[in-house]
């Protein structure tokens, strides 16, 4: 090992993290503190997204970790698959740690079993990513005692693993490794001229607004069905003066807002997947973009018209996300009063979390392009 300590990234979904009582956090700190027991070298573990700024700080870091003999763990659930962030982590490192040649840098833990992970027809491309990498079983582990001993074996085998993977690319030479990955990336961009990438996204771009107004449909369709299921409990009527008649009419309501509530999960499913599938090359368009204009002084227009359709994507998709949280909290309370109110409000939610995501990308993309320093009322 060198004197340099070794650095690794823990990707996880917070929610799971949270639905298991905090374990996940703490494997990781497990890992670490038996990592350095082994080694007597300090190890430091990325947790949390306050422990970096995940805009072009995220990408700087990740590239200056690897060249340190960086680690890469993501934490495998069904949500890892729905998390835009967690799959952007993976795509980002997984495509960097490949072209170094060292993919055994990244070591997926297998928390909770993904079925679709045995079937290759119902793999999308990230999960494809996670079948190639060797992955860690702990679906069982993770219900183990901390201080049981199928818990630490198997804590100390991970933190060994780790150390074989930071000693094997001691041996390399990562830092030319990393010139030629860049100069095979130059190589690789220059078959798709940017403005014709810039041409694919705007294709797509459709698609995305489609799903935005989809979810605002939703959004109005429960809110109608709310404000007339507030007026039947407020208006009362024989049917309310008991228990059980109330419980009916909550029950009638439930029925109502589940169709909704699930279209409003399955489009925020849509809306995140179409984002994670372009965020690369929306990267790609907005960090080239100053170069490609001073090149050719004439494309500043097309890409201010593009910049202007992710701004009016942002502020849409923002509004849309700052109304389903009204509405959540406007319903939340039924869920005290009728059980039956827990699947459509479980929806709600869900729809609300793959929004969310989404929306913070989007609107990390409106930063960067903020950063570029453009007047856009005026073109060169």
């Amino acid at each position: 090992m060198t004197s340099g300590s070794a650095s690794g990234f823990w990707s996880y979904v917070h929610a799971d993290d949270e639905a298991s009582h905090g374990r996940i956090a703490q494997l990781a700190r497990d890992i670490k503190a038996e990592y350095e027991m082994q080694t007597a070298e300090s190890v430091e573990l990325f947790l949390d997204r306050d422990d970096l700024d995940w805009g072009d700080s995220w990408r700087s870091r990740i590239d200056t970790a690897i060249t340190s003999a960086a680690f890469f763990v993501p934490v495998i659930t069904p949500r890892f698959f729905k998390s835009v962030e967690c799959r952007r982590e993976l795509t980002r490192f997984a495509e960097r740690a490949t072209a170094l040649g060292v993919k055994e840098l990244i070591m997926p833990i297998l928390w909770v079993d993904v079925p679709a992970l045995a079937d290759a027809s119902k793999r999308d491309d990230v999960m494809d990513m996670i079948v190639d990498f060797q992955w860690v079983p702990w679906t069982i582990l993770r219900h183990a005692p901390r201080e049981s001993a199928e818990y630490t074996t198997a804590v100390a085998q991970l933190a060994a693993r780790i150390v074989a993977v930071n000693a094997a690319v001691d041996e390399l030479d990562l830092a030319d490794a990393a010139i030629s990955a860049e100069d095979e990336d130059e190589d690789e961009d220059d078959g798709l001229g940017l403005i014709e990438q810039l041409a694919d996204m705007e294709l797509s771009m459709p698609e995305w607004v489609a799903s935005v107004e989809a979810m605002s449909a939703d959004i109005a369709a429960l809110g109608q069905v709310a404000e007339e299921g507030s007026a039947e409990l407020t208006e009362g009527g024989p049917h309310t003066k008991t228990f059980a008649g109330r419980l009916t009419l909550l029950r009638g309501i439930a029925t109502r807002l589940q169709e909704p509530a699930d279209a409003l999960q399955a489009h925020g499913e849509e809306f995140t997947s179409k984002l994670a599938s372009v965020d690369r090359g929306v990267h790609l368009i907005i960090e080239r973009a100053n170069q490609e204009v001073e090149g050719e002084p004439e494309s500043r227009a097309a890409f201010e018209t593009y910049f202007e359709s992710l701004r009016a994507l942002d502020a849409e998709s923002q509004s849309t996300a700052t109304m389903t949280e009204g509405f959540l909290e406007s319903v939340l309370p039924l869920r005290k009063l009728s059980r039956d109110m827990k699947r459509p409000v479980q929806a709600i939610q869900n729809g609300l979390i793959l929004m969310r995501e989404g929306v913070d990308v989007i609107h990390g993309w409106v930063g960067e392009i903020d950063s570029l320093g453009w007047d856009t009322q005026e073109s060169d």
